[in-house]
This record gives C-alpha cells, structure tokens and sequence, in this order.
C-alpha cells in the first residue's frame, strides 16, 4: 500500500482529511519499530509479520496481481550474516525482492 492509498483510507475512517505530513510521519514511526516494511521496487509498504523476530526480508512480489508476501528463512539470514562478515562489513538492515508469479496466478497461467 502506498502513502497516497493509506492517506484516502485513513481519511474514509476518520471522516476528515488527513495531512501528507501526518501520514509520512507515521510511515516512518511504523518502519522504524518494524512493523512495516518498505517496498523500494513498489514504492509501497507492507505490514509486518513477525515484527518481534530477527528476519531476512525477503519479499515474494506477483508479476500477475501484484500480491506481496513476506518470507522468513534462517538460512538467508545466516548467508547474508555470513557475507557480511567475510567482507567486514557491518549489515544494518537488508531487503530482497522476489518477482514471479504466487499460486492463484500460477494456476491461472496453466489453465490457458
């Protein structure tokens, strides 16, 4: 969901407008205590899952209806720690987008 998305339905709960502002701050509240994640490649964000665990941010997009989901693997996180380290370089945060087609989609295509 994009800012512009969630300024309109916050709008439509509250009966009032919502300032662009007010909206961007909050975005940036809400990244900043991962319970959101941004979507460089969307320009959108996304809700947290597992906002209390240690995690990849690994992003699977659909090409098809543009569904997002969040995947979680230890392994992506002891590779990306692993690189890391061989370089000497001190990872802060990381974010990797996956783009293919989700299962709805998946079936659709096959059906044609």
């Amino acid at each position: 969901m994009g800012a512009y998305q969630l300024q309109d339905q916050l709008a439509k709960i509250s009966g009032k407008p919502i300032a662009p502002p007010t909206i961007y701050r909050a975005i940036e509240f809400l990244l900043k205590v991962g319970l959101i994640h941004r979507i460089a490649s969307l320009n959108a964000y996304i809700g947290c899952p597992f906002p209390t665990s240690d995690h990849s941010n690994l992003f699977m997009i659909c090409n098809g209806c543009g569904s997002v989901a969040e995947v979680a693997l230890n392994s992506i996180n002891g590779l990306l720690k692993s690189a890391s380290e061989k370089a000497n370089f001190t990872l802060q945060d990381q974010s990797l987008e996956l783009f293919g087609l989700c299962p709805n989609c998946s079936s659709e295509q096959e059906q044609e």
